[in-house]
């Protein structure tokens, strides 16, 4: 049986299945290492063996259709040419790929087969037709063979895995606790505290390209809340092409941001320092109300009060930015979102009527330009449209939903003990050796879960909205429906987006209200397929998100019930019957 096996899957050796472990290691020295080394290194020959068959089929897979076709091609003049028939037959000839031209044939004496390398030969049809039989049959032999061989090696794969298991359990007596029972949750986000600040921080700024022109590299936005699109994905090969998927998306209310003020940062031995800041002549009352503390007792404050008189001398201000162009090597731009307009809030639900301010750093062009660019926008307004784009992957930072001082269980994930554990079930049964006698940072512990600092990356931008276009925000090519972006009854815990808005895919952390900063991506996505897919939205559910919405605008609802009671008494008393 053995040497018929062999002849048969020719080049495959049979792997031999370990039954007696034990014996088995005696025979090789009782050593586990270089056991399982020969065993590893004998699955990497299957494997390579398995990759070169299913090659070679996939190639055979592809001769098959070539040859029925030329064989169809060479009956069909053997027809042609039987029937006696001078009726000329046109057809189209390949030039190169994907392109034709047409002929005419009035000759079926003869045909061409191509041999390979560039070689075509000329033969009689009855010759033409016999090779073309017999590649045929070849490829059939040669596909059935290969598949016999494929599964004799899946035989021999299976049973290398399994006396690499037997072995290794043999081996390591405990070793199914590692895969059992991993530690459980990650250890690079450690500590896991509460966040000093109530915003997301950039600690790292996108890589500076001076042929650019000079632009922010980030943007500060409000959470509103979520919905989902339907889109149509376009994306060829995938089975999804052509097809609508629906997704989820957040939106992220972005009012205009006002700059006050330019910052430039030198290098130092100690790493990069600050070392000038160029203010503008005026900043709001919600700007300094950050600045200053107790700002509600201060009847009057000296804060910012000799910006104007400092920076309204041009000659000083010349001279502070042609030192900045002098020594700097990067340029940030000090931006604030201004909570209150004319004494009336910009977002009703964000309570806070100091203004977040936060410093964003100018990429492009030269330090030169890149100084006159932000003092050019000093008390001026910037919106998202002129930092972000549609379609392009950008990355929030922002901080999570806070959720107390929670225990191992809910914190760690860590798996509860049995029922009749004394002293509680929800816990770590031993955190540790006696000695040393300290606590591993690695053991789960108890405290905070949540209000952490996380950055979340790549997420795609499906829409920018502008304030001037609210009632028509929602609308696609596909539901030309007047309707804004805001569903029915407003976003739960926040009220209506009523300023400039974007729409990403999927989530972003934080609760309804956060605060929340956009940055452009750190990474290129020339390669990525997601990030270059065109997004084609079909639907903007604006549905009630405070219950199972049915409708996506109140006039769609008032044709599907049609008038109120009230509406009615209106319309009978206004016809003279005073009965409803």
């Amino acid at each position: 049986m053995e040497q018929s096996s062999s002849k048969e899957h020719l080049g495959i050796p049979k792997a031999e299945f370990i039954e007696d472990v034990a014996g088995y290691m005696e025979k090789h020295g009782g050593d586990a290492e270089s056991v399982l080394r020969f065993l590893d290194t004998q699955l990497c020959r299957y494997n390579a063996m398995n990759s070169n068959l299913n090659a070679r089929r996939a190639y055979l897979r592809n001769q098959c259709p070539e040859l029925n076709k030329t064989l169809a091609m060479i009956k069909l003049l053997e027809e042609k040419k039987t029937s006696q028939d001078d009726q000329e037959l046109k057809t189209k000839f390949l030039l190169t790929d994907h392109v034709y031209a047409d002929a005419i044939l009035d000759s079926f004496d003869s045909v061409g087969l191509w041999l390979g390398a560039n070689v075509m030969l000329e033969y009689p049809l009855d010759e033409a037709l016999d090779i073309v039989n017999e590649n045929l049959s070849h490829v059939v032999k040669s596909e059935k063979s290969l598949n016999d061989d494929l599964l004799f090696l899946r035989d021999q794969i299976t049973t290398t895995e399994v006396s690499m298991a037997r072995v290794y359990n043999y081996n390591n007596v405990m070793s199914h606790r590692k895969f059992e029972a991993p530690r459980h949750g990650h250890l690079g986000f450690l500590p896991r505290k509460r966040c000093k600040r109530g915003r997301g921080k950039i600690k790292a700024f996108p890589k500076d390209d001076p042929s650019k022109k000079p632009h922010l590299t980030g943007f500060l936005g409000f959470k509103a809340g979520m919905s989902h699109v339907i889109r149509e994905v376009e994306k060829p090969g995938s089975k999804l092409h052509n097809k609508e998927k629906s997704e989820a998306v957040t939106m992220i209310e972005t009012p205009p941001m006002t700059v006050v003020g330019c910052v430039g940062y030198v290098r130092t031995p100690n790493g990069t320092k600050q070392f000038k800041t160029i203010w503008a002549k005026h900043v709001n009352d919600g700007f300094k109300k950050r600045i200053v503390k107790n700002w509600y007792k201060t009847k009057k404050t000296n804060a910012f009060s000799k910006i104007a008189s400092r920076y309204g001398n041009e000659k000083e201000l010349e001279k502070m930015k042609d030192l900045m162009k002098k020594y700097c090597h990067s340029v940030r731009a000090i931006c604030h979102t201004q909570m209150v307009v004319n004494s009336k809030k910009q977002i009703r639900s964000v309570h806070s009527k100091r203004d977040p301010i936060m410093e964003f750093q100018v990429n492009g062009g030269t330090v030169a330009e890149k100084i006159d660019f932000v003092v050019g926008k000093f008390e001026q307004d910037i919106r998202i449209k002129d930092v972000f784009n549609m379609e392009e992957m950008i990355d929030v930072i922002s901080i999570t939903q806070g959720r107390g001082f929670k225990g191992v269980t809910s914190r760690w994930h860590t798996k509860k003990l049995p029922r009749k554990t004394h002293k509680g079930l929800r816990k770590v049964a031993c955190i540790g050796a006696w000695h040393p006698a300290r606590i591993q940072y690695s053991v789960a512990r108890a405290g905070q879960k949540g209000y952490h600092h996380r950055t979340e990356m790549n997420k795609k931008v499906y829409r920018i909205g502008e304030k001037e276009n609210m009632k028509t925000s929602g609308v696609t090519e596909s539901d030309i429906t007047n309707k804004s972006i805001n569903p029915m009854g407003g976003w739960p815990l926040y009220g209506y987006i009523k300023n400039d808005f974007v729409m990403i895919k999927g989530t972003c952390g934080g609760p309804k209200r956060r605060l929340l900063t956009l940055r452009k991506s750190l990474l290129s996505h020339v390669g990525s397929r997601n990030a270059m897919e065109k997004v084609n939205l079909k639907l903007i559910d604006t549905t009630s998100k405070k219950g199972n919405g049915r409708f996506q605008t109140t006039a769609e609802k008032k044709a599907y019930f049609g008038p109120t009671k009230r509406e009615r008494t209106v319309i009978v008393s206004a016809g003279g019957d005073k009965t409803v």
